[in-house]
């Protein structure tokens, strides 16, 4: 993970993102300017690496260790209930169809070998498509106002070799419904906001 720090930022929530970010990621670097340097070193802990921005040139500092505070636990935790069942598959394990995500979380585990394990979990992140999330709740909602996710997530605990002909037709023809929504969806122009009446003065843009 990089957590970068402008000649803008403060350190304020930097103890705080520490916390977080040790908690997940298996490597942390902080990326700063020379200004913040010399303070970045006893900032953070020891194991973060550091990297500073000097005009145009790009340093590292101090190469970052391997995170010795990061649990696979809380890693699973983010993933999907569906992204969990594609570690299953890749690790010819049973489906454990009708189980929550924490019984899921706990198989996979006991089950498969902790380094394996955090490249497939990264390996599902990286692959995730979030432009299908809504800018509201992070989700897009289908005809019937179901999240997409939730309907497939759904499928997966469903014994799919008992579906009739007409459940099958009927899912595809959800499907469709699905997709044709969502394409509808990005095809359509974007609104046009007329300009703000107020005018803003001396505001100073502090990002992070």
């Amino acid at each position: 993970w990089y957590e970068i720090k402008s000649d803008l930022d403060n350190y304020q929530r930097l103890d705080s993102q520490i916390t977080a970010y040790s908690k997940f990621f298996d490597e942390n670097y902080i990326v700063i300017s020379s200004k913040h340097l010399k303070s970045a070193v006893y900032k953070v802990p020891s194991s973060w690496g550091i990297i500073c921005i000097r005009d145009n040139n790009v340093t590292t500092e101090r190469i970052a260790q391997t995170n010795q505070m990061v649990r696979r636990r809380n890693q699973l935790s983010i993933l999907w209930k569906l992204e969990l069942k594609n570690i299953l598959v890749k690790n010819d394990l049973p489906m454990f169809a009708q189980k929550d995500k924490n019984y899921i979380e706990n198989q996979l585990l006991s089950r498969i070998d902790s380094n394996t394990l955090g490249k497939q979990i990264a390996y599902e992140l990286l692959k995730r498509d979030y432009s299908v999330f809504n800018a509201e709740d992070y989700t897009i909602h289908s005809y019937s106002n179901v999240p997409e996710f939730e309907i497939v997530d759904a499928l997966s605990e469903e014994d799919l070799t008992s579906y009739t002909l007409d459940q099958w037709i009927n899912l595809y023809k959800k499907a469709q419904d699905m997709k044709t929504e969502k394409e509808s969806i990005y095809n359509k122009k974007p609104v046009v906001r007329p300009p703000h009446e107020i005018t803003y003065k001396d505001i100073e843009a502090r990002p992070g």
